[in-house]
């Protein structure tokens, strides 16, 4: 199944805040200094066997969201929150 940007960024908006998406896709939970519009990314497909029990991951340098061709969204929901939940940026304690 395939997901269009828009329906990922929807997505993560309504499983949880502006800043923990953040966080989960650029390692800060700050908006950058010179806007949202240009924090682009890219969606790639990390190519691996039973993608449904993976979760998506991100390269923060590279600003790429490795995204698993799920077979649901209902799978994609789950896994993103799980992936969410469990991702610690940079923040130091």
């Amino acid at each position: 199944m395939t997901f269009s940007c828009l329906f990922v960024f929807n997505l993560l908006t309504c499983l949880c805040s502006i800043p923990l998406c953040l966080a989960f896709l650029s390692g800060s939970d700050r908006i950058p200094a010179y806007g949202l519009e240009y924090l682009r990314f890219t969606i790639e497909d990390p190519r691996r066997e039973n993608p449904d029990n993976l979760l998506p991951y991100v390269s923060t340098c590279g600003y790429i969201l490795y995204l698993p061709r799920y077979s649901s969204k209902e799978i994609l929901k789950k896994q993103f929150l799980c992936a969410i939940e469990y991702d610690e940026g940079f923040a130091l304690q």
